[in-house]
């Protein structure tokens, strides 16, 4: 299965995530949540989504441990 389906086979939040951290830049929780249109629990559940599908990874975020960074899987 490539990553476009897989990505397809996602709800509409999560293809909405994923879409936007298509650009290569790292993003917290509620700088995604600024940018759609859903609710901070729903942009939540779509991170574990992706997560869980392997298609975006959590760093850690030196100006604020409590905010992990989200990007996409490179490789």
């Amino acid at each position: 299965m490539s990553v476009h389906d897989s990505v397809d086979s996602l709800p509409s939040s999560a293809r909405a995530v994923f879409t936007l951290l298509t650009d290569g830049k790292a993003r917290t929780l509620n700088e995604l949540v600024g940018k759609v249109s859903f609710s901070p629990r729903t942009i939540r559940n779509a991170l574990n989504r992706l997560r869980a599908s392997g298609l975006i990874v959590a760093k850690f975020n030196f100006r604020d441990a409590r905010k992990p960074l989200y990007q996409i899987k490179t490789a």
